[in-house]
């Protein structure tokens, strides 16, 4: 099984899914570490994504 960093090569775009609390943003903080982390529950962060794929 490929890592994460190698279906980032393939796909621009990942769905991590599953139920709450079982290590989803620490998994993919610590796999993917030279990546910024913004999560949209913070208002602002929300009000920016949702003004930038309007624009699209």
């Amino acid at each position: 099984m490929q890592g994460i960093e190698y279906e980032l090569t393939k796909f621009p775009i990942l769905i991590i899914t599953g139920p709450r609390q079982p290590g989803k943003t620490t998994m993919l903080k610590n796999e993917l570490s030279q990546y910024r982390y913004v999560t949209l529950e913070n208002p602002d962060n929300r009000e920016y994504a949702e003004k930038i794929l309007k624009a699209f």
